[in-house]
């Protein structure tokens, strides 16, 4: 009895330490105030959930859009890692409803924007083309064209068209329906029947 009982106190103890319900809960209580910090210092708010979050499932990110006309969105994302996503659904699916805030799962499709600049360089996004090099009945293939590219080693230019990827496509379909991705230099005869990269998710609709 003295060994059940302890085992039923331990695994209290995990429940109230970290499960989806008691992020929710934590959520909740403080829904207002975090919505009012939001407003003000964005940055604040995520790593206040970011470190609530962290204790029920290490390796998600939380994010969250802003919109003083409407509910705030907490995002949950699996950060690009596709063996974190049914942690992502847990989660969200977990989630109450809130006055405050929607709850969404994966970074959605959004603008993302007409130029990234990093480390003192910026990447317009007029510079990316593309093409469909194979498919299958699930997945694409991707060649990418970077105009100014540095060689086939250029890392920034790299993390820009997966950043710009990203965007266009959104989190979920960019990790399940787009397989091969080749980033090359765009060449000075550029191939014949490139579109722009704002075009992708067009494509991976198509599937």
């Amino acid at each position: 009895m003295r060994f059940s009982m302890l085992s039923l106190l331990l695994s209290a103890q995990v429940f109230a330490a970290g499960t989806p319900e008691t992020f929710w809960a934590w959520v909740a209580k403080n829904e207002v105030r975090l919505s009012d910090v939001a407003k003000k210092k964005p940055v604040d708010a995520m790593n206040e959930l970011q470190v609530q979050l962290d204790v029920v499932e290490n390796g998600l990110t939380v994010e969250l859009a802003i919109d003083p006309k409407t509910k705030g969105s907490i995002v949950i994302s699996a950060d690009g890692h596709r063996d974190h996503f049914e942690a992502v659904k847990r989660v969200t699916q977990a989630a109450p409803s809130f006055k405050k805030w929607n709850v969404v799962a994966f970074r959605q499709r959004r603008s993302p924007g007409d130029t990234i600049e990093m480390q003192g360089r910026k990447f317009p996004m007029k510079d990316f083309t593309f093409r469909e090099v194979g498919r299958t009945k699930t997945t694409i293939d991707f060649q990418i064209f970077v105009k100014n590219m540095k060689g086939a080693d250029d890392t920034l230019a790299k993390q820009a068209v997966f950043l710009f990827m990203d965007g266009v496509v959104g989190e979920y379909d960019m990790e399940t329906k787009v397989a091969g991705i080749d980033i090359v230099p765009l060449p000075a005869k550029p191939p014949e029947g490139l579109r722009p990269l704002v075009e992708l998710a067009v494509v991976v609709d198509s599937l």
